[in-house]
């Protein structure tokens, strides 16, 4: 016997609901591939060609029953549409929560007064100030996640996820965090809605309704496809989930130079030319860097007291460049001046660390103190 079908009314907005996430979800992942410095050349292309077969056999599919009004198919391949969108998107959000890497606080709001600090600022210190809410946090968005991918589970995940997902667009919304991460949480938190609607007659009875759920006849073509996809789906994930689950691993056991860099510095002395030198309000000079876990909020002050974005490049040897970034900090594109960037080797012993090269023709030793003001700890 097969389960009652939507009327056409929400079919039709089922539809808009499954084209507007695959095409935003579509555009996301382009967009983190072409940003994240790999292989694009290859994976680019490889990545396209599967998001347009998804996209063909996904409408092909649509179309044809719902000229057939086979109308439980179309609701079968909408709310897996958005099932697996909400899912695959929890699960990737929640396992850097689960491993304390998300809710990354700044050391330079810290280190200035609260009335400066913007809201993105307090809301990412407020929620990941205590270890135990973040992880939390994730658990509450990774565990609902999973749930999502079976059909006997899904319903009840989403229930599950709607005040969490609600948090995030609320976050999003009154935190100043980005406009496209805002149309990414309305999407997320519209494809929650609707799975939960689609099940609006029988709320009461969900768990009854779904422990023998009804499969549509697919012809051969149509199920191998649809499998096809899926597996390719749950193989990405497993890839994401292991390769994540790695680099957290990696970093805890081995950490990197720049983490051992990772705290705030203020300039002691400055020795220029093989002379002494007072750089008094010199914005050639830095007083205080401030490197931040994640590399790409790190900020300096320069003697004058101005602040700005700085790019830090690690070499081999202690070699070390830092470079203004006048993309500013945040997901902008970085924009390195390296015509004022300060080129030599760095040693950090104990509390001092000492920079030693050149910049814009002339010869400095850079001796900074690092200061008490320590970055986020997580249990481990």
């Amino acid at each position: 016997m097969q389960e009652n079908s939507l009327s056409k009314f929400d079919q039709k907005l089922g539809l808009t609901v499954s084209f507007v996430s695959l095409l935003v979800s579509s555009l996301l992942i382009v967009g983190a591939t072409m940003e994240s410095g790999g292989d694009t050349v290859t994976v680019l292309p490889m990545l396209i060609v599967f998001i347009l077969a998804g996209f063909s056999l996904i409408w092909y599919l649509l179309r044809r029953y719902r000229l057939s009004n086979q109308a439980y198919a179309v609701d079968h391949l909408n709310l897996s549409i958005q099932r697996w969108i909400l899912g695959f998107f929890m699960v990737h959000y929640g396992l850097p929560k689960i491993f304390g890497n998300f809710f990354d606080y700044q050391l330079f709001a810290l280190d200035r007064p609260m009335a400066l600090a913007s809201e993105f600022e307090i809301a990412w210190y407020m929620f990941g100030k205590n270890p135990w809410h973040e992880m939390f946090a994730g658990v509450m968005e990774f565990i609902p996640g999973l749930m999502l991918f079976n059909r006997r589970t899904y319903y009840l995940g989403a229930i599950i996820l709607l005040p969490v997902v609600g948090q995030v667009l609320i976050i999003n919304t009154f935190f100043g965090i980005g406009v496209f991460t805002l149309a990414f949480a309305i999407m997320l938190m519209v494809c929650n809605l609707y799975i939960v609607y689609s099940q609006k007659s029988a709320i009461q009875g969900f768990i009854k309704n779904l422990s023998k759920p009804t499969t549509p006849q697919w012809s051969k073509r149509e199920e191998l496809g649809l499998k096809g996809l899926k597996w390719l789906t749950l193989a990405f994930l497993a890839y994401l989930i292991t390769i994540r689950c790695y680099h957290e691993v990696k970093n805890i056991l081995s950490p990197s130079a720049y983490d051992q860099l990772v705290g705030v510095y203020t300039l002691e002395s400055v020795t220029k030319n093989k002379q002494a030198h007072n750089p008094q309000n010199q914005d050639r000079y830095y007083k205080d860097l401030y490197f931040e876990r994640q590399a790409r909020w790190n900020i300096l002050r320069r003697s004058n007291n101005e602040t700005a974005a700085f790019l830090v490049e690690l070499k081999a040897d202690d070699g070390i460049t830092l470079m203004i970034n006048k993309g500013g900090i945040g997901d902008r594109p970085d924009e390195p001046d390296r015509k004022s960037a300060f080129e030599g080797t760095y040693t950090l012993e104990g509390e001092q660390l000492t920079l030693a090269g050149k910049q814009l023709g002339d010869q400095l030793t850079l001796v900074y103190r690092r200061r008490p003001l320590q970055p986020k700890k997580w249990f481990w």
